[in-house]
């Protein structure tokens, strides 16, 4: 499997490193949020407002999506602690690998690169969304293949399997999940906010949106902040 993984992944990088303009688009790809987070983000916003006969059922599986999205980037990584560690390929480097112009060669050195934590958020978003909206949902899967997992291999930031697996680890995750989450959101009336504290829900879920859009970057930093300041006043 690791021959057939590294094949596949020399295929899609073979382009690398052979134009900076064309590497620069795919390091633009691969880094902007509006193009990567915000667009299934964009999705659950329309889903949320389209006036439909069935939009409180809607709503309660959206934000059924929202905290299956969470677990999943919670569980992506945890595994990638828990599973062997695996070297990415910007990091091994196997024969015939090509650098993209622009690209740190240190870049998430440390990091293994089996599961890719997007591949397991992205995805869960994706097939949690087949189940409100069929049209959307699948728009969201191939935008998870294409904007997301297909700019990191070329980079050489994940092999192909590190995303198989993720998107394998998402739809299990939404297997056991959603329809699981989605009724305790039904009965604990949560949806039921929006109406009665907009003042408050809508920021809220607005917040919850924009972290989950860029991976929680925001909250990492805080918390890997608190994290040395403690240190510091441990070792002081």
């Amino acid at each position: 499997m690791n021959a057939i993984d590294e094949t596949l992944f020399l295929y899609i990088n073979a382009l690398a490193g052979k134009s900076n303009n064309f590497d620069s688009l795919v390091r633009m790809i691969s880094g902007n949020v509006l193009l990567k987070g915000a667009v299934p983000m964009l999705g659950l916003w329309f889903l949320w407002f389209w006036r439909t006969p069935r939009q409180q059922k809607t709503r309660v599986q959206l934000l059924g999506v929202l905290i299956v999205s969470m677990a999943a980037i919670a569980c992506g990584r945890l595994l990638q602690f828990a599973l062997p560690h695996r070297m990415r390929p910007l990091h091994a480097q196997p024969e015939g690998f090509n650098l993209a112009y622009g690209v740190n060669p240190l870049t998430l050195d440390g990091w293994s690169s089996m599961p890719s934590d997007h591949a397991v958020m992205f995805f869960a978003i994706a097939f949690s969304l087949v189940a409100i909206d069929r049209v959307i949902g699948v728009l969201a899967i191939l935008h998870a293949m294409l904007f997301v997992s297909l700019p990191r291999i070329f980079l050489g930031f994940h092999y192909p399997g590190d995303i198989v697996i993720g998107a394998i680890l998402a739809a299990v995750m939404v297997f056991a999940l959603f329809s699981l989450v989605s009724r305790q959101v039904t009965r604990w009336r949560i949806v039921a906010l929006a109406d009665s504290y907009p003042q408050i829900f809508y920021p809220v879920l607005f917040i919850l949106t924009l972290e989950i859009a860029t991976m929680f970057d925001a909250v990492r930093q805080l918390l890997g902040y608190a994290a040395t300041l403690i240190r510091s006043w441990s070792s002081g």
